[in-house]
């Protein structure tokens, strides 16, 4: 109905999809899948949430298709800097990749 209803014939592109937005679905996705046998979210998903809220402080607005090596190392040096263990930089990391 909408490439009916437009002008060109071509659908309306959609806004680029945001690291807040890319973040906002993989913690709903997250709090879904990530749960104990009795229903209840497990640790993973608040370490998640952390993750998200880190790097939403530092990129929100940028497009999630440019959050790349670059970025992540900003994010990895910001975590070093809060004295972060090294373990705890890497399980963040790996949050990331996720």
């Amino acid at each position: 109905a909408e490439l009916r209803a437009s002008a060109t014939g071509r659908l309306p592109k959609a806004p680029p999809l945001t690291v807040a937005g890319l973040l906002d679905a993989y913690l709903k996705h997250a709090a879904r899948y990530y749960r104990t046998p009795a229903g209840r979210p497990t640790s993973h998903v608040c370490t998640c949430q952390g993750v998200a809220a880190a790097v939403c402080e530092l990129y929100a607005h940028r497009p999630a298709a440019g959050l790349g090596p670059l970025l992540v190392k900003d994010a990895l040096r910001r975590w070093a800097n809060q004295r972060l263990t090294r373990s705890q930089c890497n399980r963040r990391l790996s949050i990331l990749k996720q």
